[in-house]
């Protein structure tokens, strides 16, 4: 048995990611919001392989991989994604990494709080569960966990974008007699409230603790001492 981790991205490049956080910081500024937070989970991933054998994959969806470097643990295996949805692209590289028996986690890259510890009790849990699920705050999830081979429920036609679409997968999941986990819940930054928000519920973490970078960044994006917003065009003068 073998332990894997996979982090599904894009490319961190403007106007490629992060759109929906465009008007509050620009392309630019959206793209190195990005960058940030793949320093935090490169940083988290290097510790979780310190503590236990993991093989870590980084599944990008673009053409230009080369813009992660630097971001990416040493030793990472970069595949690029497959597939029109969401849930055909995370059975599709699930497939191509998993061998029977296999434990797998599966993470975006939008939230850099991730600790080493939640990989490690996912990978734990999926010793009795079928499915763990890290409940993200805004209804979805952030990390999906699942031995190999991985189960179909993962590409039926949810509402990935939905408010329910993890309650609506834990549903289907137990029509399906599958049984599932939870880890704790954690912010997904997705809309201009959720910077705020994550700022406030993160204070001034250790690298040890907690996603410094992303903070250093939103520091510079959102400068709390202005008062306001950073307007669109100054941030894309940078």
């Amino acid at each position: 048995m073998s332990d894997h981790v996979i982090v599904m991205t894009r490319l961190p490049v403007p106007g490629q990611t992060k759109t929906r956080l465009e008007p509050l910081l620009g392309p630019r500024g959206c793209a190195a919001l990005h960058r940030a937070c793949l320093r935090d989970l490169k940083e988290t991933l290097e510790r979780l392989a310190c503590r236990q054998p993991v093989s870590i994959h980084v599944c990008y969806d673009g053409r230009n991989p080369q813009t992660l470097e630097c971001l990416v643990p040493g030793g990472a295996r970069l595949c690029r994604q497959r597939g029109k949805s969401l849930g055909t692209r995370m059975q599709d590289v699930l497939a191509r990494t998993g061998q029977p028996g296999n434990r797998m986690i599966l993470i975006g890259s939008d939230s850099p709080q991730i600790r080493p510890e939640d990989l490690v009790r996912g990978f734990a849990l999926l010793e009795k569960a079928d499915l763990v699920f890290g409940p993200a705050l805004d209804g979805g999830y952030y990390l999906v966990g699942t031995r190999s081979p991985a189960p179909a429920l993962l590409v039926e036609p949810v509402d990935r974008g939905g408010a329910e679409v993890l309650s609506r997968t834990l549903a289907l999941a137990g029509r399906q007699g599958l049984s599932t986990a939870l880890l704790r819940p954690l912010r997904d930054l997705d809309e201009p409230e959720d910077l705020h928000a994550f700022r406030q519920e993160q204070g001034r973490p250790s690298p040890e603790s907690g996603p410094v970078w992303t903070l250093r960044e939103l520091d510079r994006l959102l400068p709390k001492s202005s008062g306001k917003h950073r307007r669109k065009d100054e941030t894309d003068d940078r």
